[in-house]
């Protein structure tokens, strides 16, 4: 007889990626990769990470910050913004 699979123990929110190419959670910040910038996504919320998922892949994984107002950020996020965007125009740092 095989295994059940183990439980994988998240909740799951919605969001929106914003044009910057972040989610908000829990007053928090996190980066998504630039080609799902203002699409939406699942956010699948664990007590030691963030995962991203969209069209049924994972997208991008953080590691959870639990301190207020920061920002978790992908710096090949910056590298892939479209073509006359400044990478400090787009940075919340």
């Amino acid at each position: 007889m095989p295994l059940p699979r183990p439980f994988d123990g998240f909740v799951e929110y919605p969001k929106r990626v914003s044009p910057t190419c972040l989610i908000h959670f829990d007053r928090n910040r996190y980066s998504v990769p630039a080609s799902f910038a203002n699409r939406p996504v699942s956010v699948r919320v664990y007590p030691e990470r963030i995962v991203v998922a969209a069209e049924g892949q994972v997208i991008c994984e953080h590691g959870r910050v639990f301190a207020r107002a920061q920002e978790h950020d992908d710096r090949l996020r910056l590298a892939a913004l479209p073509s006359g965007h400044s990478a400090r125009a787009w940075s919340f740092a």
